[in-house]
């Protein structure tokens, strides 16, 4: 299940988030001024043997990236990781994996982050 990471540094003029990790992810979520709606969330996980990336914000719909973590190989200098845009394909395993890590999560969290991915899929959840 998520753990919530307590005494997040907040960056001025960034939005209020928090931050959840469990064994298969990494969730960051930004909030509203008022902090009682969801305004993006970006979710790390691994599949396929590559870290890979879901994010969403208000003004935008949502992208699924593959991260590259910068290693070029032997006596290269490593560089940023950068997020890198692809089509996913989001199994059901993905998402009751997920489902599974935020049962302790507010309710309103959870119907915001699962729903705008299965609404993304054109799947009512």
């Amino acid at each position: 299940m998520f753990k919530e990471i307590k005494n997040v540094r907040q960056n001025d003029g960034e939005p209020f988030r928090r931050i959840f990790n469990s064994e298969k992810f990494y969730l960051i979520i930004w909030f509203n001024k008022e902090l009682d709606e969801v305004s993006g969330f970006q979710l790390l996980f691994e599949y396929d043997d590559e870290k890979r990336s879901i994010a969403w914000q208000e003004e935008s719909s949502l992208s699924f990236n593959i991260v590259d973590d910068g290693e070029r190989g032997p006596q290269r200098h490593k560089m940023a990781p950068i997020m890198i845009s692809t089509d996913m394909d989001i199994n059901e395993c993905i998402i009751n994996e997920l489902k599974k890590e935020c049962k302790n999560m507010e309710f309103y969290i959870v119907d915001k982050i699962i729903g705008e991915i299965l609404r993304d899929l054109g799947v009512e959840g």
